[in-house]
């Protein structure tokens, strides 16, 4: 059953949520190496996650997936940014 988007949930529900998002996300980009999209069309290559996954927990995944350097973000025309897989640069 889904929570209301506006409900606080308490912080080791809310990391398991993010966790749970960065799961999804990286295991959706093996699958999909080319794959790269905004904030919202993530958030569609969750939909067989739980409805508790919403835009704030997604956002906070894609955020530490970002930092850890498992994915980029590109800021493309129009404002919006689209995450996706980094490619491994081939070494000389």
């Amino acid at each position: 059953m889904a929570s209301d988007p506006g409900e606080e949930v308490d912080p080791h529900t809310h990391a398991v949520r993010v966790q749970a998002a960065m799961h999804g996300i990286l295991s959706y980009l093996r699958l999909h190496p080319d794959a790269a999209d905004s904030l919202r069309g993530v958030k569609l290559w969750l939909r067989l996650l739980p409805d508790e996954l919403g835009e704030r927990v997604v956002s906070e995944a894609l955020g530490q997936l970002v930092a850890q350097g498992e994915i980029g973000s590109w800021n493309v025309i129009g404002g919006a940014v689209v995450y996706g897989r980094v490619r491994q640069r081939w070494v000389e």
